[in-house]
Parts: C-alpha cells; structure tokens; sequence
C-alpha cells in the first residue's frame, strides 16, 4: 500500500526533540491520524532532505491500538522506541518500533497531558501532567526517577529572556494549548535555579520578563488573561491586571511593568499593585539610556524627539538608543544610524543580524540570528555600519546574560562575544530541572 508521504509535516504525530527545539530528522506518522481506530498503522520516517525541503524515508512501521482524543505521542532521538500516553487508566505504553513489541506499561501515572524524551539524556521521558507537573520515567523500565537523578536532569528551555542588568535568566517551557507555561529563573552568575513555577503564556519570548533583583517576573497572554506578576521565590500571583489585552510584549523598566498592546499601544503598571498610571497610544517604545526614548507610532515609522522616520520596509523590528543617536533595524533592509535629530549617518543595507545590543566601551553592536536555518551571531562596527566578525551557530534560542558579552544558548552553549572574537567557551550552562 503507498501512502502519501508529502502530507507528513501536518499530519505529524510526533517529533524527535521538543517543539521549540524540534531537529526534524525524525517523526511518528499516522495516515488519516484524525480518525480514532481499534488499530492503526504507525510509521517512523526520517527526513534525508532539509529542515526547509523535507525528504521522508521510512524506517519502521508497526501496528498497535490508536486513539487520537486524551491521548499523546512521543518518538525517541534514535527512532527506535515510540510513546502513547493517555489522560486516564492506560498510563505510558512503550512500543519497540521495529517489532512493535510492547516493552513496558506503567499504568500509575495519570492525567498525561504530553510526553517527550529528554533533549540532553535520551535515557528519559519527561510526562507533563494537565496541571503541567513533570514527572521523570527511566525509558528502558518505565519507573519513576529515583529524587537524584531527577536533579541532573537537563531541562529544556524553548525561549529565553533575561533581566536588564544581565543578572538574571527566564526560560519558558510551552507545553500545553492552554496558554500557560513552565517558567524556570536562573542566576547566572550561581547557574543555580532562584524559582519554577507555572504561569500563563502564549508562545512569545517577548510576553515575559524577570526583574533585576530575580525577585519578580511578569507572565502575558495575548489576550483576556492579560498580565501577572509573580514571586519567582514561590510562584505566588502578586497581581493580575486584565484591562490590557492584545499583549506584544512585556517587561520591567525601573520600577514599573511596562506593556506593548497590538492595537492599544503602550500601558505603564505600577508594579506593586498593577494599576495602570500612563498610557501611550503609539505602537511600541525602547527605552534610550543616551537621550530621548525612541517610539515606534506605526509599523513603519520611528519617532526620534520630534523626528519622524519612516521606513523603507513594512515594519521596524528594533531600535537601539547610542550616545550619537539610535539604529533602527528594519524588517529585511539591514540596519541604518541617525543622529538625535534624525539625520541619517550610515545605512548598510547587507547586514542580517537581529536581536541587537549596545557595548559603549567597543562602540560595536552585538546580535544574533534566531530564525530557523539563518542562525549565527555578529559584531558591528557603531561607527560606520560594517560588520566586523561573524559565525555561524545551530542553536535556535539565544540570549546576551551577564555583561552583554556572553551569548547564552538553550542548548547550553556559551559564546565569549568581544569586537576582536567570537568563540565558544569550553564550559556549558547546566540548565537543570530543580
């Protein structure tokens, strides 16, 4: 029987790694997976293309029971081993892929929500409750950690963020369509874990925030949920202010929450009981440590004091205050410098680098791709618009901790970032579940 196998990326029950951090090299894939059947056929395929252009190849296929609703799926790093987890009684079933034996049942773990093999240890399953609690199973038996090595576990953090100061570390987990989280605050300085908890989210690296103390973080949804802030120590809801709603982006500022709206422009909270106390009706705001705040009145157009600057694309991604004036990086026209009255001082149209950040002392600009199959970092001259040095990386969530020279990975991965260098540091950040 031929099967078409160019309907895999929607039909796709399974990934090998997790959502933010998916390789796509292989998956689990029933045909016709929107109907429920006493059995179905299970396919594990390999992908011999690219990330962009996939080329599925069959590995294995067996048959075993199917049921679409209350149920979840998870394929291993090697494809060898399958997952089925179900909200009630049947628990986790483990499938030798090839044979389509099953090798263990544990039926004590109820209410499963989702399943994933670890990314950092394929010897363990991560199952994630619908109260988003994880418990840790060893994948050739089936039980339970024992509490030891449940805190060498790796934990994987699909978006980043970090405090202002460069102190602190946010990381979300997405695990669910109920628009919450698993968030996990970090020092960086300790690599300690400060708090976890579990907070609504919708998925965006801009719709959270941690304070400079560590002490606090905000939490977002796009919309009815509005804007919590939470004790990072105990997970505790200080606060939740739901008059804002088509929420952007949200972080801290010197003592106030600030919140970007899609269509409502922009809302300063008091951060001790979440009142609003200004409003401004302009589409996004970054704050300038140099002179003036830069805001952005329309997709397109900047406002720099009384300049008006419009752009040459659909939309600016960034503005980024300097002691001479401010860059401003549009949506696939590179980056370009005016002065404080909005003068243009150079435009270099050629350079692809997101994501940016200041270093006075250099006079140079730091950023780094994070869009699937363009990553890499880069260093530019603020002098002139040229890049510097550029590498390559693979990983996909980054974010500057510490003094703004060190690139962090979700992977781990830790990059030395200077205007002479860039260069992978031997030690890794040991993201760790508790």
């Amino acid at each position: 029987m031929k099967y078409n196998l160019e309907s895999v990326d929607i039909q796709k029950i399974a990934l090998t790694m997790t959502d933010g951090m998916a390789d796509y090299k292989l998956c689990l894939w029933v045909p016709e997976w929107l109907q429920d059947a006493e059995e179905k056929e299970y396919f594990v395929l390999k992908n011999t293309g690219t990330r962009e252009e996939k080329k599925w190849e069959e590995l294995y296929h067996f048959t075993a029971e199917y049921i679409r609703d209350k149920c979840c799926y998870a394929i291993s790093q090697d494809g060898k081993l399958a997952l089925a987890g179900y909200a009630a009684k049947k628990g986790v079933i483990c499938y030798e892929c090839e044979s389509g034996k099953v090798l263990w049942n544990n039926k004590k773990i109820k209410k499963i929500h989702k399943m994933r093999f670890n990314n950092f240890d394929s010897d363990i399953i991560e199952v994630i409750s619908d109260k988003l609690v994880i418990t840790y199973l060893d994948k050739h038996t089936g039980e339970v950690l024992e509490e030891e090595k449940i805190r060498q576990v790796r934990q994987v953090l699909n978006w980043m963020r970090c405090s202002e100061n460069g102190r602190y570390l946010i990381g979300a987990d997405p695990v669910t369509s109920k628009h919450k989280a698993i968030y996990t605050v970090y020092d960086t300085e300790t690599q300690m874990v400060k708090g976890r908890f579990v907070a609504q989210n919708d998925v965006e690296e801009s719709r959270f925030d941690v304070a400079d103390n560590g002490n606090f973080a905000v939490c977002s949804a796009y919309t009815r949920q509005g804007v919590s802030l939470i004790n990072v120590d105990t997970g505790e809801v200080l606060w939740t202010q739901k008059k804002v709603k088509y929420i952007s982006s949200v972080s801290f500022h010197k003592e106030k929450v600030v919140v970007h709206s899609q269509y409502n422009g922009i809302y300063f909270l008091n951060i001790h009981d979440g009142e609003i106390y200004d409003h401004k009706y302009d589409k996004e705001i970054y704050f300038n440590p140099y002179g003036k705040d830069i805001l952005l009145e329309e997709k397109n157009i900047a406002k720099i004091g009384n300049k008006r600057i419009q752009g040459p694309s659909f939309a600016f991604l960034q503005a980024i205050g300097l002691p001479n004036g401010v860059v401003l990086n549009p949506v696939g026209e590179g980056l370009m410098l005016y002065d404080n009255t909005g003068n243009l001082i150079w435009k270099n149209k050629d350079i692809e680098i997101e994501n940016l950040i200041y270093q006075e002392e250099e006079n140079a600009l730091y950023g780094f791709n994070n869009t699937w199959g363009e990553e890499k970092i880069g260093i530019i001259s603020a002098e002139d618009g040229q890049m510097i040095s550029e590498l390559a990386i693979e990983d996909f969530a980054c974010v500057f901790i510490g003094n703004g020279k060190t690139l962090l990975c979700n992977t781990g991965k830790m990059y030395d970032v200077s205007k002479d260098n860039i260069k992978e540091k031997a030690e890794v950040f040991k993201f760790t579940a508790v």
